[in-house]
């Protein structure tokens, strides 16, 4: 075998009976040296998606987490923790292909919980908490993010997203996200005031006061003089109730908020209906006649 160490000019000499004779041909030697960037040897679960680097650069990266093998991003994300994994990168230089291996410890991230709550409008201050504890808050209506307080007032209602950072025994940055939901005040409408019999009957609030919510789904609470029921059945005569003015209320509570009004009942004696008929003689066959009273 013949062994060639450098490019350059083979000459060859074929000799025979019917004379010598020689022919030359190149040789090209290809050699190609694979340089690797700074890549991480070790890398947290929870990190996001890093670009490994090599050099000569328009190879094609291969191996468990990688999740995009022109550009090299390799994602940790879907790996178990505690491993070792080895990327591979190819470089093609026709009519030969080199490669080379890194290696790559994927650490394993301490998991954390955070659940955001469901606030009102006007509800006070509310400090978040998170296991474990001692990391950062962020996120709109965080007025403090160390102690992790939510302001439903800096915020105003709506959907805030917040985030929770903590660094674990590893000293890999774990990020917990969570959707915390402000709820603007229900609208809830009621006549002022009714006039009602003093009797021992008991009449429906809800339909005589023209009462209603938006959204619907929370629980509605009647309470006061004459409430039969706290769904709102009144009864004045049961409840020993005299002629006057008396106020109840009606309270409306849906998730965290909480709503009230009134209403003013005047309480009447009833009425007594008097009827004077005269007495009068028809026909059956003298068609309509108008009744007076």
């Amino acid at each position: 075998p013949v062994t060639f160490s450098e490019s350059g000019e083979v000459l060859l000499n074929i000799l025979g009976p019917c004379g010598d004779t020689s022919i030359s041909f190149p040789i090209s030697i290809i050699s190609g040296e694979i340089t690797f960037g700074s890549n991480p040897q070790e890398i947290c679960q929870t990190s996001t998606p890093v670009q490994l680097a090599a050099e000569p650069p328009g190879g094609q990266w291969s191996g468990p987490g990688i999740i995009d093998g022109t550009l090299g991003i390799f994602d940790p994300s879907d790996l178990q923790g505690g491993q070792q994994y080895t990327i591979t990168y190819s470089f093609e230089i026709s009519p030969c292909e080199i490669s080379d291996e890194i290696q790559i410890t994927v650490l394993e991230s301490e998991s954390g919980f955070f659940e955001a709550p469901l606030l009102c409008e006007d509800s006070q201050p509310l400090t978040l908490t998170a296991n474990p504890s001692g990391g950062k808050w962020s996120g709109e209506g965080i007025v403090d993010p160390i102690l992790g307080i939510f302001s439903p007032e800096q915020s105003g209602p709506g959907s805030f997203e917040i985030t929770y950072v903590f660094v674990d025994s590893n000293n890999c940055e774990v990020v917990l996200t969570d959707d915390l939901l402000v709820e603007e005040f229900p609208e809830l409408q009621l006549s002022d005031s009714l006039q009602l019999c003093l009797e021992d009957f008991a009449e429906n609030l809800n339909e005589l006061a023209d009462f209603s919510v938006n959204p619907t789904g929370g629980a509605v609470i009647w309470s006061g003089p004459g409430i039969a029921s706290s769904d709102g059945l009144f009864n004045s005569g049961s409840a020993g109730l005299t002629t006057g003015f008396y106020t109840v209320y009606v309270d409306y509570d849906r998730n965290a908020c909480s709503i009230r009004d009134s209403l003013v009942i005047e309480i009447i004696e009833k009425p007594e209906l008097v009827v004077a008929f005269i007495d009068t003689i028809i026909c059956s066959v003298s068609g309509s006649f108008q009744l007076e009273v």
